[in-house]
């Protein structure tokens, strides 16, 4: 996941007053399960894929929706994390 207050949030113990404290019971609920789950930060750029259905998913309405993998856009972003394609982040962000 890109954002590293995310991962900060469910790498430590949280309060339970927290806003997200549902999610992060949740979150740990399924950490007993008997799976390995490591938590860690991955920069938008190193993911496209993830980083675009994100983006994606905002333009949506509430729901639940289908993505087909023959869409192009689905494809290329496949492509592009495949190869090992980049794009270059901001200094200031």
């Amino acid at each position: 996941m890109d954002s590293t207050a995310a991962v900060h949030l469910l790498s430590t113990t949280s309060p339970s007053n927290h806003q997200h404290a549902s999610l992060v019971l949740a979150f740990r609920e399924l950490q007993q399960r008997d799976w390995e789950i490591r938590i860690t930060h991955v920069y938008r750029e190193a993911n496209f894929l993830a980083d675009s259905l994100a983006h994606r998913g905002h333009s949506l309405p509430i729901g639940s929706h289908v993505i087909c993998p023959s869409d192009p856009d689905i494809a290329r972003w496949c492509i592009f994390d495949n190869v090992g394609g980049f794009t270059v982040r901001s200094l200031n962000e």
